[in-house]
C-alpha cells in the first residue's frame, strides 16, 4: 500500500514539475478558492528529526516551559517528531474551518496508515507509534511500546503487551465494508462486527473453544468429524471480525497454518472416510490464485473427496 502511495505521489510531483512555468497567481485565479491565509501554506507538515539534546549554557540553569498553541498559524498543521523509537505528533487546526469530529477522523486515518506502513501485514507488532503529546514514548522495552488505538467508545493509549495479553485482534476493515455499514441505517448495530470495543479487555474465555489443537492430526489439518477435514491455509482476512473464535491465529504469524500440503494430501489419501475438505483460516480468498492452485493441485487428485469448500466472507467485505 505504501509503495503505491509513493508512486502516486511521485507522479503528481513530476506533473507539477512539468508545469512549473505556470504562474501561481494564474493558478489561483483559475481555482478561485476562498482561503484564510497565504495559499502556499494552507496545510503544512513539520517533521522534527533533530536530536533533542538538552541545551547547556555556563552559569545558567535552563528550565523547559510548555506554551500551548492558542492560535493556529495555518489552516491545518501536522507536527511530527522522532522521540526514541516513537513518532509523536499533534494536529493543529483552525476551529473556524474544522469541526473537532472531523479532525479526530483525520487522526484515525493517519494512525491506521502509519500502522499499515510500519508493521508487517497481520503481525502482532504495532510497528511505528503515533503518541499523543501527554503520553510517554520512552517505554521501549518488549511489550511496553505504546500506541493510540481507536475504539467504539473513543481513543485509548495501549501497549503491545496489553493487546496480546487480552488477545485483541488488530483493527482492519475494508473501505467498502466501512462505507456499507455507515450508510446502511444500522451503523449502531453493525459497527460491533469490525470495530474494537473497550469490552474486549474484559472478555475472559478459552481461545480454543472447539478443541482445534486436540483435533489437529497434521500441522494445519484438523480431523474432528470423520467425513470432514478442516484445512487452515492462511492467518489473514480482508477484515477482522471482533467476534472471531480464532483470535489466536488471525492477524498474526501463526504456526498453525498448513506448511506442507503434500503431507496433508498424504494423510487424506489414507483416510477414505474423509469425503470433503473445508479451506479456512483466515479467509482463503485473500490468497493469490497461484497459491490456491497449488493447494488444489494436492487435493483434486484424491478420489474419495467429493467436495472442496471455501470458508470466506470476502464477498461481504
Amino acid at each position: 500500500m505504501s509503495a503505491k502511495r509513493m508512486l502516486e505521489t511521485e507522479c503528481v510531483f513530476l506533473g507539477a514539475q512539468a508545469n512549473q512555468d505556470l504562474p501561481f497567481e494564474h493558478v489561483m485565479e483559475l481555482v478561485k478558492s476562498p482561503i484564510a491565509h497565504t495559499p502556499i501554506f494552507q496545510v503544512i507538515l513539520v517533521w522534527q528529526n533533530n536530536s533533542a539534546e538538552p541545551a547547556e549554557l555556563p552559569g545558567l540553569e535552563l528550565e523547559h516551559v510548555g506554551i500551548g498553541d492558542r492560535v493556529a498559524q495555518h489552516d491545518l498543521a501536522l507536527d511530527l517528531a522522532e522521540v526514541g523509537d516513537a513518532i509523536c505528533g499533534r494536529l493543529i487546526y483552525a476551529t473556524s474551518l474544522f469541526e473537532r469530529s472531523t479532525v479526530d477522523r483525520f487522526v484515525g486515518y493517519l494512525q491506521q496508515a502509519l500502522s499499515q506502513m510500519a508493521a508487517d501485514p497481520g503481525s502482532g507488532d504495532l510497528g511505528g507509534w503515533l503518541c499523543p503529546p501527554e503520553s510517554s514514548p520512552t517505554n521501549s522495552g518488549p511489550g511496553l511500546q505504546t500506541a493510540v488505538m481507536n475504539f467504539i467508545e473513543g481513543t485509548r493509549v495501549v501497549t503491545e503487551g496489553e493487546l496480546q495479553a487480552n488477545s485483541i485482534t488488530r483493527y482492519h476493515v475494508t473501505k467498502f465494508y466501512r462505507e456499507q455499514i455507515t450508510n446502511s441505517g444500522y451503523y449502531d448495530q453493525l459497527k460491533y462486527i469490525v470495530e474494537p470495543s473497550f469490552e474486549e479487555f474484559e472478555s475472559p474465555g478459552n481461545l480454543d473453544t472447539s478443541g482445534e489443537h486436540d483435533n489437529t492430526v497434521v500441522p494445519g489439518l484438523q480431523h474432528k468429524y470423520a467425513q470432514t477435514g478442516l484445512l487452515l491455509v492462511t492467518d489473514r482476512c480482508a477484515s477482522y471480525c471482533r467476534f472471531c473464535f480464532r483470535k489466536r491465529i488471525v492477524g498474526k504469524d501463526s504456526e498453525e497454518i498448513a506448511p506442507d500440503f503434500a503431507q496433508i494430501a498424504q494423510y487424506i489419501g489414507i483416510h477414505p472416510e474423509m469425503t470433503n475438505v473445508l479451506l479456512s483460516g483466515g479467509d482463503p480468498f485473500v490468497l493469490s490464485t497461484a497459491k490456491l492452485d497449488k493447494i488444489l493441485d494436492h487435493l483434486l487428485p484424491i478420489p474419495h473427496l467429493d467436495s472442496i469448500r471455501f470458508g470466506t466472507k470476502m464477498v461481504a467485505y
